[in-house]
């Protein structure tokens, strides 16, 4: 059965609000629609702000409200929140590992993108805490893979697990 645009577009929003991030290839496979057709209306949805695209990968957008808290969802439905600098050069591959890791325990993963922009790291481990992340994944932009003084305290202090990804 083919979807009138407006129709795909509400699916791709219940998804998303739903999972807080999904693979696009993915997607369209599940709709049964050509990833093409689905990368068009993801732009479409990523413009007027209800999406926010990433390489390959569309997300709920941050400051938006999710999914209910922990303590309201079943243990199954456990949220790991990921904070990465870029889904480009080899993090695909790290993002990639971590959302087959997190599914394979049954959990979900979303991303949070810091775009190496200082104080972004935090930003993005708010971002995700607030819409029900239960621990976090922080792959930081730190310089040279270690905190300069004072950088990364804000993750020492959490009371939420985070554990550092591929750092010393």
């Amino acid at each position: 059965m083919r979807l009138h645009v407006d129709q795909r577009h509400e699916k791709v929003l219940e998804l998303v609000r739903e999972r807080g991030s999904l693979r696009v290839a993915e997607l369209a496979e599940e709709l049964g629609m050509s990833a093409v057709t689905l990368r068009r209306d993801v732009e479409a949805l990523a413009a007027q702000g209800l999406v926010e695209r990433l390489h390959g990968a569309v997300v709920w957008p941050s400051g938006q409200s999710r999914p209910a808290p922990a303590a309201e969802r079943p243990a199954a439905g456990l949220v790991v929140g990921m904070v990465v600098p870029t889904t480009d050069y080899y993090y695909a591959d790290v993002v990639r590992g971590a959302r087959e890791a997190v599914e394979g325990a049954g959990a979900r993963l979303t991303i949070g993108l810091s775009r190496y922009l200082p104080d972004e790291d935090a930003a993005q481990a708010r971002r995700l805490l607030s819409t029900g992340a239960d621990g976090l994944l922080l792959t930081p932009s730190w310089e040279h893979g270690c905190p300069g003084p004072g950088e990364g305290l804000w993750a020492a202090e959490q009371t939420t697990p985070v554990v550092l990804v591929e750092r010393s």
